[in-house]
């Protein structure tokens, strides 16, 4: 009689054990489900992150955005340029949050188009851009200081004014200033 029952604790014993190793194999296939969620979204935002720094390199890198600023702003004053396609790309969008020169002058009609960019010597100014993925639901919002400095020596800028030739827009360098922001909004979405 001894050996019936202890047969059957013995299956019992096995069905427990046997339900412990279903529920730990779902826990680790739960468990690298997530983790794969999570590195799949922070992968993303790394690539809007990136993207937001293609976009304000690319705004950096040209200078006629600094000389010509006027050209380049809307009815309402703002700064307002066509983004391009390696800057951000789809389905991500970018724009410019904000673009200012926060130490110029107001523009002046009299300043010869030879020495805009003298002009613009020892300015300060501010850039901020957003880039937004509607498949996560992320804004990232980059701001960066400015400062232009004029390279070119005085001499090399005689010669030109007394040749007729214009300006060159490589006088100056844009150079960061040491404050830089970043932030990250991210709209709660269901995990898939």
């Amino acid at each position: 009689m001894k050996s019936r029952y202890s047969q059957g604790s013995i299956l019992v014993l096995a069905l427990i054990l046997l339900l412990l190793m279903e529920l730990m194999a779902l826990a680790v296939v739960s468990s690298v489900n997530i983790t794969s969620h999570v590195l799949r979204n922070h992968k993303k935002a790394q690539a809007i992150y990136r993207e937001a720094d293609n976009l304000t390199n690319y705004v950096m890198g040209n200078k006629d955005f600094f000389i010509n600023y006027s050209h380049y702003t809307n009815a309402e004053g703002e700064f307002e340029i066509a983004i391009p396609d390696f800057a951000v790309t789809t389905p991500r969008a970018g724009r410019i949050a904000q673009f200012i020169c926060a130490s110029c002058q107001k523009p002046d009609a009299s300043i010869d188009p030879a020495n805009k960019s003298l002009a613009l010597d020892r300015s300060l100014w501010v850039l901020r851009v957003e880039v937004t993925d509607p498949q996560i639901g992320s804004v990232v919002t980059l701001g960066q200081g400015l400062r232009i400095v004029s390279v070119a020596d005085r001499k090399a800028q005689a010669l030109q004014s007394s040749s007729g030739q214009t300006g060159d827009d490589g006088q100056f360098q844009i150079w960061g200033t040491w404050w830089y922001s970043q932030s990250l909004a991210i709209n709660r979405i269901a995990l898939r």
